[in-house]
This record gives C-alpha cells, sequence and structure tokens, in this order.
C-alpha cells in the first residue's frame, strides 16, 4: 500500500505531543506528580488517570504504525527489484569494481554492520550492490573484505 511521506512531519508532531501527554500521567500513576483533587478520592482519581494515559497511549501506538507504515513504503521504493537467480552472477561480475572477483558463494565479511555475509545474497540499492542486511546496514561492496583478511591482521 502507498503512503503519502508529506503525512510525515504531521504525524511525528502529533506523535511527540501524544508521548508528552502519555510520560505525564505516567508520572501522575507512579506517585512522581501528586495533584491533589477535593471532589474525589485518589483512588478515582488514580482511575481516571489510567483510563486517559491508556486512550492516549493507544492513539501513540496507532501513530507508532503508521509512521513505520510509510517509513517501510519508502524503504520498498528505494531498494530495487531483486535480480532473479540468472542474472545475479551475470549483474555481480559486470558491477564488481576490484580484483580478483569473489564467487557468489565466499563468505566476507561487512565492516559496516559486522557481520559475516555470502556475497551472492547482495542486494542492489540505488544501483549499487550492497550488504545483504541492507537498508538496516548501509554497506556495499567496498565496505566487504575476505574472512581470511581478518584472521591475518589479528
Amino acid at each position: 500500500m502507498k503512503r503519502d511521506i508529506t503525512q510525515l512531519p504531521i504525524l511525528e508532531v502529533a506523535r511527540q505531543e501524544c508521548f508528552k501527554i502519555v510520560y505525564y500521567y505516567d508520572k501522575l500513576i507512579s506517585g512522581e506528580v501528586v495533584i491533589e483533587h477535593p471532589s474525589i478520592s485518589k483512588e478515582e482519581y488514580m482511575e481516571t488517570n489510567l483510563e486517559i494515559r491508556n486512550t492516549w497511549k493507544n492513539r501513540l501506538d496507532k501513530i507508532d504504525i503508521m509512521i513505520s507504515n510509510i517509513v517501510r513504503s519508502e524503504i520498498d521504493n528505494y531498494l530495487d527489484p531483486p535480480i532473479d537467480s540468472k542474472n545475479k552472477e551475470k549483474y555481480f561480475n559486470d558491477n564488481y569494481p576490484f580484483a580478483p572477483i569473489p564467487k557468489l558463494t565466499d563468505k566476507m565479511n561487512c565492516a559496516h554492520c559486522g557481520e559475516t555475509i555470502i556475497v551472492g545474497d547482495y542486494k542492489v540499492i540505488d544501483g549499487l550492490i550492497s550488504c545483504p542486511n541492507s537498508p538496516k546496514c548501509d554497506g556495499t561492496i567496498i565496505d566487504w573484505f575476505p574472512i581470511n583478511e581478518l584472521e591475518t591482521t589479528k
């Protein structure tokens, strides 16, 4: 489902306001902030505060879901479509700028995320051969090094 990215700033402001309200009511419920209310008992007062807090917490949760859906849809738009297995090796060999070209079955380390990766699991992002852990990791092939290089530097 395509989301409108222009909603993001408005949702972020709404999220901040909801968070402030939930935070305030958490302080009231925990007893860190005490406000005397002469017309109702302390128990009724705390129960009312809890109901209000839960209402705002539900709103905050819904806003978080809306924000994450927008962000996820933007990430999906950013990723290039996956390359089919027939063309994956050709694409890699045509676009790998260093020599020697590793095999798709080789394991390497990514300097950005610190993970051991299998070369053939790469993703293409904005035309660049990127870490299989993208978009969480922003490493590209320049950040990959063979596992045995790590062992020889110790």
